[in-house]
């Protein structure tokens, strides 16, 4: 892979990211890539301000070799003001400087920061495989079939607690449909996970809000 954008996001777990990147990045620093003076990396529990601070003294002040630079950061949590000080960071990484988000799921990141970023689509597919024929359908209507798809599933659920996990089986489907997803795809992703775990979500809702904010695929 030519890494030839300023910044991307790995969906998975540090370890699994770092095996990706080792492949992808063999062919230019060789199979100890990590200890290149060209390559930082660093996984942090909860990413603070301070980190995102200290992130940009990295990239700015760090006695790199010249040549193409990667900065790898991998945390599984960020409060607003940490992914806000990461999005300054985002908007001028520098010359040559290659960011890369490790991170288990876009509801970690903010919209401003997953638009500034490509996803490394490969890892999609590897994150979760999808459990069923009804986010395709739902992804291959248009707008009246989708509402009526809505109605039918909350119907013919048991009861509520069926149609939520049903709900949220198709919002996670979509990670892996969306193979190659544009900018408001992932921040109409990125939304209604901000509440996917949350006593607010509300599963008919929620995908009416999918069935007005994303296009029909596979037509």
């Amino acid at each position: 892979m030519i890494f030839n954008h300023q910044a991307y996001i790995y969906l998975g777990d540090w370890s699994s990211g770092l095996a990706y990147l080792a492949k992808n990045l063999m062919t230019e620093f060789g199979p100890n890539y990590l200890k290149q003076p060209n390559v930082w990396s660093k996984y942090y529990d909860g990413l603070t301000v301070d980190d995102s601070r200290e992130i940009k003294q990295i990239i700015t002040k760090r006695a790199f070799r010249p040549g193409r630079r990667f900065v790898i950061l991998g945390f599984t949590s960020a409060n607003p003001s940490a992914l806000n000080a990461l999005l300054k960071v985002l908007e001028e990484p520098g010359e040559e400087t290659c960011l890369i988000l490790i991170v288990p799921t876009l509801q970690v990141l903010l919209p401003t920061v997953i638009s500034r970023c490509e996803l490394l689509s490969p890892e999609i597919k590897t994150v979760r495989k999808p459990q069923g024929a009804e986010t395709r359908l739902f992804l291959a209507s248009d707008l009246k079939e989708r509402l009526v798809l809505i109605d039918k599933w909350k119907k013919s659920s048991v009861d509520s607690i069926t149609f939520k996990k049903l709900a949220r089986s198709i919002i996670l489907d979509l990670e892996y449909f969306l193979i190659s997803p544009t900018v408001t795809e992932i921040s109409v992703l990125s939304r209604v996970k901000k509440y996917f775990f949350t006593s607010s979500f509300n599963p008919r809702l929620t995908l009416i809000y999918l069935a007005l904010a994303l296009p029909p695929k596979f037509r």
